[in-house]
């Protein structure tokens, strides 16, 4: 009985190590397929770049007005007696804020569909929104892809611009 738990323990020991390992290849595998349809050239690669600098720059004032909008919410919210007329007014300032962001993300959505074409476009997102979902390293991602895909290296880092 004893030898059987601690061959149960030992299988138990080799899954929790390889099963990340395994796991790792998948998505290394499930992401090659979907980078597999996806080609960036020297000039879209550049037009990304700047299109994510518009973007950075057209979202940055209205980020930091919505945490400052937040912030005086949360201030208001923990007094003895709070004023919802006061915090109603706060959300409403905050809105012209939120209107400013999604019309830069609109913007930003519609030139990239504008250079990379519908799907081109569509696939884009795809690997960001699967990569985003699976909380992956990058840069280690990177690593391991740049000897197997180093034209995949590229599309990465434009994928990680755009989902920061």
């Amino acid at each position: 009985m004893k030898t059987m738990y601690s061959i149960a323990l030992w299988c138990l020991g080799l899954m929790l190590f390889f099963v990340p390992i395994l796991d790792v290849g998948a998505q290394d595998m499930d992401l090659s397929r979907l980078l597999g349809g996806l080609s960036i050239d020297e000039h879209e690669a550049t037009e990304i770049g700047r299109i994510q600098g518009e973007y950075r720059e057209q979202s940055r004032l209205p980020h930091a007005e919505l945490d400052v909008v937040r912030a005086s919410i949360t201030r208001e919210l923990v007094r003895k007696n709070p004023s919802l007329q006061k915090i109603e007014e706060m959300i409403r300032s905050g809105l012209e804020f939120e209107v400013s962001l999604r019309l830069a993300e609109i913007r930003r959505e519609l030139a990239m569909q504008e250079l990379l074409g519908p799907q081109g476009w569509s696939r884009f997102k795809q690997i960001a929104r699967a990569m985003q979902e699976r909380s992956l390293d990058y840069d280690a991602l990177v690593a391991r892809l740049q000897q197997s895909r180093p034209e995949a290296v590229r599309i990465l880092r434009l994928i990680q611009q755009y989902a920061q």
